[in-house]
């Protein structure tokens, strides 16, 4: 199978002129090869390549993007806690959410759009999505009714179905994953950076459920574990069905939507274990959030800005187009060889900026505050704190 360099949608011409000098150099220096105008390269797994004409690429339409924070069908759903009980919502804007399952009681029911037969509609974002399209639509359908509502009667009419994120506790969208599945040296800038050659085919490893914190939740970490602890800024896929030797052409049909997502690690305990797991595990080393956007929202993922900004200062300041293996092939890559389930993550790698590639090197520290920011998604922050264990 291929995996395509990222000229995707109408996005690809705009992004042509960059791209060429330095593909043509890259594929000059490692197969002898210069592009010319007239050829796009689809990459296989195994490093080779062939020429595809432009019109046989499969492309995703790619809409235009509002400025607005919230329109159409999109959904932002999250995980919360409101009086030491854990509950999912949906936004209906940046001040307030609803709460689906009072929701689904309150204005479904009520008003003759569902029946009753059920207290809860969903218990988590997990089982929301594996409840299929169906319990999809009928969350788009609560929240589609809670916003006419509010605009027919803007007014402080008691709403039980009404929560202000002033009055909760965001958690990660997702706080129970069954696995979270992190790709390593997925950009071509992170790879330069460290000076190692580009990967001829993905690099798989795990972050262990454990490691999943939400958002202002502290990273907390041992300093006589470890004090080389590092922030990588990474685009969160959040797989919506039972996945299993998925082509990449039906890949976007498993995807659920996206995240934020912060690869925290533990640079002295990676590179001295000669692999990444327990470096990449660590508890609270996996910030998600702050919430999950439905891919609507993102028709092109790998067309986003992502950052990530230590203490206001931005370290790592590139775009998801950099991929090596886009979404789509990670996807067939990884299915090929597991299943993915509802509410399973991919952290599709990080761009060049982190802290163990820096000179000097700069790590996080007790105290700091690390933002993770992709286009669409929102801001993702977390303060360090030290825990001293006897």
């Amino acid at each position: 199978m291929y995996r395509e360099i990222p000229f995707r949608g109408h996005a690809r011409r705009r992004r042509e002129k960059e791209f060429r000098a330095t593909f043509s150099k890259e594929l000059f220096i490692r197969f002898g090869k210069r592009t010319t105008a007239n050829e796009d390269f689809l990459f296989r797994g195994d490093g080779m390549y062939r020429e595809t004409p432009v019109s046989r690429l499969s492309t995703r339409r790619e809409t235009g993007v509002s400025r607005y924070i919230f329109r159409g069908e999109t959904m932002r759903f999250v995980t919360y806690i409101q009086q030491d009980h854990t509950k999912i919502g949906a936004l209906i804007d940046e001040h307030s959410l609803v709460d689906l399952n009072r929701g689904y009681l309150d204005l479904l029911c009520a008003q003759g759009s569902a029946e009753k037969s059920q207290e809860v509609f969903a218990s988590s974002l997990k089982e929301l999505l594996e409840g299929g399209e169906n319990a999809l639509h009928t969350a788009r359908k609560i929240l589609s009714i809670a916003q006419k509502d509010l605009r027919r009667q803007p007014d402080s009419t008691p709403r039980p179905w009404l929560v202000s994120l002033d009055a909760v506790r965001l958690m990660a969208p997702i706080p129970d994953p069954s696995k979270v599945v992190a790709i390593g040296q997925n950009y071509r800038d992170h790879c330069l950076e460290q000076n190692v050659p580009i990967p001829d085919r993905p690099i798989i490893f795990a972050k262990f459920p454990t490691a999943v914190i939400g958002p202002n939740e502290p990273i907390v970490w041992d300093p006589s574990l470890t004090d080389q602890v590092d922030f990588e800024a990474e685009l969160g896929v959040v797989i919506g069905k039972c996945a299993r030797h998925v082509p990449q052409e039906q890949a976007f049909d498993y995807i659920a939507g996206y995240v934020n997502g912060n690869d925290v690690s533990a640079r002295d305990l990676q590179f001295s274990d000669r692999q990444w797991v327990r470096g990449k595990s660590l508890d609270t080393f996996c910030p998600i959030g702050p919430y999950l956007v439905t891919q609507d929202e993102v028709p092109d993922p790998q067309n986003l800005a992502i950052r990530a900004i230590l203490n206001d200062v931005v370290m790592q300041d590139s775009s998801t187009r950099h991929m090596i293996f886009s979404v789509a092939y990670l996807i067939e890559f990884i299915t090929r060889a597991f299943t993915l389930l509802p509410g399973d993550i991919i952290l599709t790698g990080t761009p060049h900026g982190v802290g163990v590639f820096r000179n000097p090197k700069i790590f996080m520290q007790p105290g700091d505050t690390i933002t993770i920011e992709v286009e669409h998604l929102g801001a993702l922050s977390n303060p360090c704190r030290a825990e001293h264990v006897e």
